[in-house]
């Protein structure tokens, strides 16, 4: 099955898929639009056939309240539109569930919830977020909207236990609101032997060999991610005294702002760019360690991601990034840092560059806990018992 399409045959329940900050195809990788593309999967194992309805982007940056209405508008014409068509074919072709990825004041949902109550059928939410103090700011026109797709909603699904705890006053009741673990696939076994594609690497991009190999990916943008990067950066200016190799995965607004401010560390780091997926594969199979501090995160899916690959991970405590991770110290797979405490994450850099010992067992660490509890099956299995009674309800 080709991405983003699906079987309509009558074998199949239709799921309506809609993602209004960013479509699971938005041009522009992030791991916003991943997580999108992971619940389509999710949808896929669990037997429905998932198409996604439009890929309208209702995304307000500046909070200005005419484009606010604008994109309503325009979301509301979309959304009778659907309404027409679905209404014109036989009940058994119509979408038995509509599934919205991602809601909250700057890129509230327009569509599901007029078209679900139309049709009469289930309208389910996956991450959503409230922002109390919009009730009377920029984006207030906006948040009335995502509040009140949360009261209409029959399943309310988050990733970051700190959002759900935030959204169930706002629900209908406190029963429809679920936690999920955050999950994706696992991957691939690689063709080669991961000696051999890290020479290959290294003679590419004149990478040493026999240093190991500190991986970020994330973009380079004003704000947080910048922040980030800087606070690694300050971490690491310390430890130059030890071998490293830095490799950083990702491009955006403040590129040459960071590049800049990191020249005196020269060739030890490697500015690979935007790589597409398959291309950062490779080097999440060769390199020894993740490291991101990870300020206000969110979940931080590459920090899974890498975990999933069996890369140890160095990383900052938010809520949603300690989801990621067992509580038990012998399980963790990394090191977590409270945030604001570098000399802290300095001292966790230098032990997992200078023990290998260490690297290894939380390596392994790792990828048993993420194959076990993050994976595109177990979050299948967990999303079919709660949406298979409200699409058996629909019929």
């Amino acid at each position: 099955m080709t991405p983003f399409t699906a079987n309509n045959s009558a074998e199949f329940s239709t799921v309506a898929f809609y993602a209004p900050l960013k479509a699971p195809n938005y041009p522009t990788p992030s791991g916003d639009q991943k997580i999108a593309q992971h619940f389509w999967q999710c949808l896929e194992l669990c037997g429905w056939a998932p198409v996604l309805v439009s890929q309208l982007r209702s995304f307000s940056r500046q909070g200005e309240r005419q484009h606010q209405k604008r994109l309503a508008r325009l979301g509301k014409w979309q959304a009778n539109k659907l309404i027409k068509h679905y209404l014109s074919l036989p009940k058994a072709h119509r979408p038995k569930l509509w599934f919205t990825y991602h809601l909250y004041h700057k890129a509230p949902d327009w569509l599901g919830p007029r078209v679900s109550h139309a049709l009469n059928i289930p309208y389910v939410i996956a991450e959503a977020s409230v922002a109390e103090k919009q009730r009377h700011g920029p984006w207030r026109y906006n948040y009335r909207a995502t509040l009140a797709a949360l009261r209409q909603a029959d399943a309310v699904i988050s990733l970051n236990p700190k959002d759900l705890t935030g959204i169930q006053p706002y629900c209908h009741a406190t029963n429809v609101c679920h936690y999920l673990p955050p999950f994706m696939a696992l991957p691939e076994q690689a063709g080669l032997p991961k000696s051999t594609i890290r020479q290959q690497l290294a003679q590419q991009y004149g990478i040493p060999e026999d240093q190991p190999w500190l991986l970020s990916v994330a973009m380079i943008r004003p704000g947080d991610k910048l922040a980030s990067y800087r606070y690694l950066l300050s971490c690491l200016q310390s430890l130059q005294n030890i071998p490293w190799q830095w490799i950083i995965i990702g491009e955006g607004q403040a590129f040459s702002q960071l590049k800049k401010e990191a020249n005196a560390l020269g060739a030890r780091i490697h500015w690979l760019g935007k790589l597409e997926t398959t291309q950062i594969t490779p080097w999440l199979q060769t390199s020894d360690l993740m490291a991101w501090p990870a300020i206000n995160e969110a979940l931080g899916m590459a920090i899974l991601e890498a975990q999933m690959y069996g890369l140890p991970v160095i990383t900052g405590a938010t809520p949603g990034v300690c989801s990621l991770f067992s509580d038990s110290p012998t399980q963790r797979g990394g090191l977590i840092i409270p945030q604001q405490q570098p000399d802290n994450f300095t001292q966790g850099l230098y032990e997992l560059l200078t023990q290998p010992s260490l690297r290894q067992q939380l390596s392994q660490q790792a990828q048993q806990w993420s194959h076990q509890h993050h994976s595109l099956f177990a979050a299948a299995q967990q999303l079919k018992q709660w949406l298979t009674p409200l699409i058996g309800n629909a019929d």
